[in-house]
């Protein structure tokens, strides 16, 4: 009887729910997961790269609930931004990313935050 719900389950996640489940992360973190990648990441950088989308996504979500509404001040759009930027430079190995790739994976990540943020998915601490 487990097993036939253990298929039903399986069978009823669409394909990014099975990459999460088989990745061991959540949706969110997923999404976060495919921001930091690179291409060519050995076995070890790449679970490295899944560690810090995991501790990212939980750092901003708790940076977020001291917030309110970052998204409709230039400053405290700034602080997340700075923010990100600190965390990726702090989370992601060197190498194999190199400074520039950093800057450019916060950048992402801050447009991925921001749209998120204003579209109310991070309300709550939650991402979607």
């Amino acid at each position: 009887m487990t097993f036939r719900r253990l298929i039903e389950l399986a069978n009823s996640l669409d394909d990014e729910e099975k990459r999460a489940t088989g990745e061991g992360l959540s949706e969110d973190e997923l999404a976060m997961f495919d921001l930091l990648q690179k291409e060519g990441l050995d076995k070890s950088a790449r679970e490295q790269v899944k560690q810090a989308s995991k501790e990212l996504l939980a750092s901003i979500k708790a940076r977020l609930k001291q917030l309110d509404r970052f998204w409709e001040k230039e400053q405290t759009k700034a602080d997340i931004e700075v923010f990100i930027l600190d965390e990726v430079f702090a989370s992601l190995p060197t190498p194999p990313f190199s400074v520039e790739e950093k800057e450019q994976v916060a950048k992402s990540v801050y447009i991925h935050v921001w749209q998120q943020a204003v579209r109310g998915d991070f309300s709550a601490g939650t991402v979607h």
